[in-house]
């Protein structure tokens, strides 16, 4: 059966909005933290496009010359080329608010405009974690990655990682392999591959999962592009997984955005004398949880742990009316304690637990995937029939 996620964006109404917000995001100097900040101050992304270079530069904050140089490029940005390129690559355009929009991604500071996107995003891929670490890395950290890539995908938890060399791509591989969900971030334009011997790779990962990139079509893979990219790695999973980083390595930039973001970060530890492990051993000594197999994540990862023991066999039938229990951290115990059957803000939850907007969405991710709480329409949050809770 033809895979859903591969057709184009024919079938997306294109409107006048809809096109001045992805031409204000297309140009190097569209950061996602302009955008937004343009877009609120005119009400709408047409009348912030259509804005004088001084009201640009007063409303954004910016420099003359950057509010000028931005907006001479959104004027001109190409947006019905970008979107006959995504079309032709077999790739669809979501812009933030779409339906099919990543719910992780909520809340997640900076979090992308627009996403390019091949491949499926399915509700499901909330209960994710993110695999990364060293491009010329050993045998034993290959070895590692894939393993524990396949136990992830194993108990129905997608992978997240970079399609890079190295351990990314055997963290795609071994979800694969287990029969699972993995998606892949780009640096690049999602019309492009790289690294180019990755291209049968990055088809599979289409095929069962998505491959998706915040870059507009045509972007080349230039070196700054890879430590944005991260914050999206880390921003659609729960936890990420570190297998494998020297002191300087790019993989610790991913774990800064966790941290950022609320996200649980793990270590796998490797040889004491490795200096492919450094990094990942001074993570663990600055506080990461160490990482050798599913059932450390599922002590740290709620959702996780409900998904391991939904795979586990029962030894013993559950009580009649029982559900099954549920192990909740402490800080998913503090939010859901703020919860009721009453919808409370963001901005409550954030006064009463003291905890940032994005370690907030992080943790109701959680307990809504574990059904004892609920996003209802205005964007509150409600506590449902609480399950048996341990």
């Amino acid at each position: 059966m033809e895979n859903a996620g591969l057709h184009g964006v024919h079938d997306m109404d294109w409107d006048d909005e809809r096109r001045a917000r992805l031409a204000l995001q297309m140009s190097p100097d569209g950061t996602p933290r302009r955008v937004r900040a343009l877009v609120r101050e005119f009400g709408t992304a047409t009348k912030a496009r259509d804005a004088s270079e001084a009201d640009v530069a007063a409303l954004a904050g910016l420099d003359v010359e950057v509010a000028r140089r931005w907006r001479r490029e959104f004027v001109e940005a190409d947006v019905e080329g970008q979107i006959a390129r995504a079309d032709d690559a077999g790739a669809r355009i979501l812009l933030e608010g779409d339906a099919e929009w990543p719910a992780s991604l909520r809340f997640v500071d900076d979090a992308p405009i627009a996403l390019y996107v091949r491949g499926t995003l399915v509700p499901e891929d909330a209960v994710a974690i993110a695999v990364v670490g060293a491009r010329r890395a050993t045998p034993y950290g290959l070895i590692q990655a894939r393993r524990l890539a396949g136990e992830i995908a194993g108990v129905g938890a997608t992978v997240v990682s970079g399609l890079a060399r190295g351990i990314d791509a055997e963290a795609h591989r071994g979800a694969l392999e287990a029969g699972g969900r993995t998606i892949a971030v780009l640096g690049c334009g999602i019309d492009l591959v790289y690294p180019p011997e990755h291209r049968r790779l990055r088809d599979d990962v289409v095929r069962s999962g998505a491959v998706l990139s915040e870059f507009p079509l045509g972007t080349p893979p230039l070196p700054h592009h890879f430590p944005r990219r991260n914050r999206i790695v880390s921003g659609l999973a729960l936890g990420v997984v570190v297998v494998e980083a020297a002191l300087r390595s790019g993989s610790l930039v991913t774990v800064d955005w966790a941290l950022a973001q609320g996200r649980e970060v793990f270590g796998v530890p490797g040889p004491v004398d490795s200096a492919f492990s450094a990094g990942v051993h001074r993570m663990l000594r600055d506080g990461a949880a160490l990482l050798t197999g599913i059932d450390d994540l599922a002590r740290d990862v709620p959702a996780i742990a409900a998904l391991v023991e939904s795979h586990s066999p029962r030894t013993e039938p559950e009580a009649s009316g029982s559900r099954a229990a549920l192990r909740l951290g402490t800080r998913e115990s503090l939010v859901l304690e703020q919860l009721s059957s009453r919808p409370v803000t963001m901005d409550f939850l954030v006064d009463a637990t003291g905890y940032p907007a994005s370690v907030l969405a992080a943790t109701l991710t959680s307990l809504e995937l574990l059904g004892v709480a609920e996003r209802v329409p205005g964007g509150g949050y409600v506590r449902l029939r609480p399950r048996e809770l341990r």
